[in-house]
């Protein structure tokens, strides 16, 4: 299969390639600028002018054309690369060091920001697209085509500094109105992202492996550097978005065995001979939720499928009743001291 392809009112871009980011190490063009096959033209309602756009040779866009992205799908993608973001097994990325730049970093700092700037968005992520033509000095040679957009707006903020290279597709859908007027909807598709997360979690299990060797008391040490309790007991903490294997190692340890949810023991032991349960956060990751023993419980592998396929509200409140008497216990074993008092 070739590597663009366009099929009546759908045309696909495969392994959008990092000259495209501005993100990438390994860049070497314009960030933003996507090639396009030749026989997409009248897919794009092309006039067969040629145009000037900010010094760049290009052929002019039927000017009842509307470009934009669905918010709904940008949101779904940002959490399936949420991941790469933290562990950055994919690409090698450029280190923006300024401050008013650091949103750049592929972090999940980075990726929170970008996240909440698209979940904000209340109107269309419409934006101004040109087509760029280039030809080579060997004029026997076919030109290039390429597309961008004008301007600091929502697509060189999408393509350039949102997508992960050489693992995304996009998919653009033509419709046309009854005025004859057409939408060109952008849609990010990640791909090939399974074996990195085969990686992650590998060395993400070698180190909760590790910790589950140690004492709950050793882990619960570590663990509440991460929390600050009020003289409530309610315990508030600071957003981190990696998963913690320490966190993860504690609430297994915590549960003594049992599942959070259904009470039961563990189906099996793992490898190690530990109760086989799986860390669960009950308030997710990529929904704001803190990677910290407040908001993680163990579960069966059987209750943990529930939770995600059919959970109910009914279901979240009796984890969120198991972590307050895990709080309560956590408080009177451990007490509080001066600094970890709100003033």
């Amino acid at each position: 299969m070739s590597k663009n392809v366009l099929d009546g009112n759908s045309l696909y871009l495969r392994s959008i390639p990092a000259y495209a980011s501005n993100i990438a190490k390994t860049r070497g063009g314009l960030g933003g600028e996507i090639t396009v096959p030749p026989n997409s033209l009248e897919f794009w309602n092309c006039t067969g002018n040629q145009i000037e756009v900010d010094g760049k040779s290009c052929i002019e866009l039927s000017i009842d054309n509307k470009y934009t992205f669905d918010k709904k799908n940008l949101m779904e993608y940002m959490e399936m690369v949420h991941q790469e973001y933290i562990s950055n097994v994919l690409q090698v990325y450029e280190t923006y060091d300024r401050k008013s730049d650091s949103w750049k970093n592929v972090n999940s700092v980075g990726w929170e920001v970008r996240y909440q700037r698209i979940k904000k968005r209340t109107f269309k992520l419409d934006f101004d697209m040109y087509m760029k033509v280039t030809q080579d000095t060997d004029t026997s040679k076919a030109p290039r085509y390429y597309i961008s957009s004008k301007g600091d707006d929502e697509y060189n903020f999408i393509i350039a500094y949102c997508l992960i290279p050489n693992f995304t597709n996009i998919r653009i859908e033509k419709k046309k109105a009854r005025d004859g007027k057409c939408t060109f909807t952008f849609y990010l598709e990640a791909v090939g992202l399974d074996n990195a997360k085969a990686v992650v979690d590998m060395a993400h299990t070698k180190a909760e492996s590790k910790n589950l060797e140690k004492s709950i008391d050793e882990l619960y040490d570590s663990v509440s550097k991460k929390v600050k309790r009020g003289s409530s007991g309610k315990v508030t903490t600071t957003k981190i978005y990696d998963r913690d294997p320490v966190v993860s190692a504690y609430v297994k340890k915590r549960a003594e065995g049992k599942c959070d949810l259904c009470g039961k023991d563990a189906p099996f032991m793992d490898a190690k001979g530990n109760p086989y349960l799986e860390e669960h956060h009950v308030e997710r990751l990529a929904d704001g939720g803190d990677d910290t023993i407040d908001n993680a419980v163990a579960l069966c592998p059987n209750c943990h499928r529930q939770v995600h396929i059919v959970g109910t509200d009914e279901i979240k409140t009796a984890l969120i009743n198991r972590l307050m008497a895990y709080a309560e216990i956590e408080l009177k074993l451990h007490g509080s001291t001066d600094s970890d008092i709100e003033s």
